[in-house]
C-alpha cells in the first residue's frame, strides 16, 4: 500500500513551512505503507496539478504492478454528517438515499452546525471550530478513525484510536466558551447587515 501526504513548500520569505517540514520527516513506511512525500508549491493553480501528477504516476505504476486501491472518501464521511442537508430534513435525506456516518460513543451528539455554547456547556456543533471551517479536535479523530479503517480493510492492522483521550484534548468541547451563542446572537444581525450590502 502507498499513502499520499502532501505539504506546502515554504513561502512569503521564510526559510521552511511546517507543513512540509512535518511530512518529509515522517517515516518511509507506516504499519507497511509506504509513504509518498510531496512538496507542493505555493503558486495559484500549480499546487492541485503536482498533487494530480503525483497520484496519476503512482496509481500507473501500482496497476503495472497489478496492485488494488482503497479510496478514502473525505467527502463520504461529511456527507454522512451533514446536519442542514439531511439530518434536519427528512425530505432530502429521503431523496437522495442519506446514511448518517456512525460516530464512535465518545463523540455521539455533536454535528456539524455553527458551534454554540453557553454557562450550562456545549448547546450544538462541536465537529467544527469557531470558524466553521476547520474540525476540532474531535472532528479530526473521526476522520483518522475513518482512515485506519481503510487501512484494516486494506489488510493492515493500525493501533486504535483512544477517543477518550482525543476528547479531553479537545479544549473547544471539553471547555467551551461560556458566552459563545450570547455573542453569536449578538453579531448575527450586523453580520448578515454586511452580507445583503455585499450582495446587493
Amino acid at each position: 500500500m502507498k499513502i499520499l501526504v502532501t505539504g506546502f513548500e515554504p513561502f512569503g520569505g521564510e526559510p521552511i513551512n511546517p507543513s512540509w517540514e512535518a511530512v518529509r520527516h515522517l517515516p518511509d513506511t507506516i504499519s507497511g505503507a509506504e509513504i509518498i512525500k510531496v512538496e507542493i508549491p505555493v503558486v495559484f493553480g500549480r499546487s492541485a496539478d503536482v498533487v494530480h501528477e503525483a497520484i496519476v504516476e503512482h496509481v500507473r505504476a501500482a496497476r503495472t504492478a497489478g496492485r488494488d486501491w482503497y479510496v478514502f472518501d473525505l467527502a463520504g464521511v461529511l456527507d454522512g454528517l451533514a446536519q442542514r442537508r439531511y439530518a434536519d430534513d427528512d425530505q432530502a435525506a429521503q431523496a437522495n438515499g442519506w446514511k448518517p456516518y456512525p460516530l464512535p460513543p465518545t463523540f455521539a451528539g455533536l454535528d456539524t452546525r455553527f458551534f454554540k455554547s453557553d454557562p450550562t456547556g456545549r448547546r450544538q456543533g462541536g465537529l467544527f471550530g469557531l470558524d466553521g471551517v476547520h474540525p476540532t479536535t474531535s472532528g479530526y479523530a473521526i476522520l483518522a478513525g475513518a482512515i485506519l479503517d481503510v487501512l484494516r480493510t486494506a489488510g493492515l492492522n493500525p493501533a486504535p484510536l483512544d477517543y477518550p483521550a482525543l476528547a479531553r484534548q479537545d479544549t473547544l468541547n471539553a471547555s467551551p466558551p461560556a458566552l459563545m451563542s450570547v455573542a453569536w446572537d449578538l453579531i448575527t444581525p450586523f453580520l448578515t447587515r454586511l452580507v445583503t450590502r455585499r450582495s446587493s
